[in-house]
This record gives C-alpha cells, sequence and structure tokens, in this order.
C-alpha cells in the first residue's frame, strides 16, 4: 500500500478544502474522545482510533504541500521545548535548509520537474499524478518562503522600533 497515492486520491476526489475541514471535524473527534477518556466514559482504543484520523488527515496535510512548513514548526517547537527542559544543552538550530532563496531554488526545481512530466509525449495518468504532486511541493515550498520572508520582515521592524525608542 502507497500511502503518497492514497493521499494523491483523496485530494482529487474530494479537493483540499473538503480535506481541510475533515480534518477540523477529526480533530473535533479526537478533542472529544480525550474528554470521554478522562471521565471514564471511553477506552484507550477509542481514543487511539480518533488519533489516527487525524494523523492520516495530518498527513494528507503534508502531502498537500504544508510538509515542509510542517516540518520547520516542529523543529521550531521542539527547540523551544528542548531549552525549557533541558537548558544546559541547547539544540543547535539547522535553518539554513528552510532559508527562502533554498526553499524557493527547491520549488524551482520541482516545477521544472512538474513541468517535463506533465508536457512529455505520452503522459500517462501516473505522470500527471506525480507531476500533481510536484506542484504541490512547489506551492508548500514557495509558501513556507513567504511565511520566512514575512517573520523576517517583522523581525526587522521590531528591531527598528527598538533602536529608535
Amino acid at each position: 500500500m502507497n500511502e503518497q497515492s492514497i493521499y494523491d486520491a483523496a485530494l482529487a476526489r474530494w479537493g483540499h478544502d473538503r480535506q481541510m475541514l475533515k480534518t477540523i471535524d477529526a480533530c473535533g473527534q479526537l478533542a472529544g474522545a480525550l474528554s470521554r477518556f478522562l471521565t471514564h466514559e471511553q477506552n484507550v482504543g477509542q481514543v487511539c482510533a480518533a488519533a489516527v484520523e487525524v494523523d492520516i488527515m495530518i498527513e494528507q496535510l503534508r502531502a498537500g504541500g504544508m510538509g515542509a512548513i510542517m516540518e520547520d514548526e516542529k523543529i521550531r517547537k521542539l527547540h523551544r521545548l528542548a531549552r525549557r527542559l533541558l537548558p544546559q544543552d541547547p539544540p543547535q538550530t539547522t535553518d539554513a535548509a528552510f532559508a527562502p532563496d533554498n526553499l524557493i531554488n527547491e520549488a524551482l526545481d520541482a516545477g521544472e520537474q512538474a513541468l517535463a512530466l506533465y508536457n512529455r509525449g505520452r503522459s500517462t495518468a501516473a505522470d500527471k499524478r506525480l507531476a500533481a504532486r510536484f506542484i504541490r511541493k512547489v506551492v508548500g515550498h514557495f509558501w513556507h518562503a513567504a511565511q520566512h520572508c514575512i517573520s523576517e520582515a517583522q523581525r526587522e521592524a521590531t528591531l527598528s522600533r527598538e533602536v529608535s525608542a
């Protein structure tokens, strides 16, 4: 079973917006299951079933182009947690891979791959699905780069306000 093919098929069949709504629903069901577990109205198996549904939906978000952003956030949050829990051993950051210029270059490369797959003389359905995967990667990388640019602009604005104050 190829998970990526399943995620691609779900996005193709129901669309990105509907899958995001399903993610919201799955998160609500998990919150309810956890609440009922704490009040002894559900067992751990029911909580795990709800958690797996959320996990599948999150993997679809990753496959839909948000994977790089999610990975960056995960690293950032784990570093913050490590600083809180392990102050004697602060983690080393690896933000170079997520620099906007790197993300943009990766997006452009993925775009070229998508274009090549789509424009093949005998493009098959599998080629088109693979092209769609590369296009989602392009969108995700551009989205991620845009978020970094916004964050950098906000940091610079904050610093300039502090200097002028």
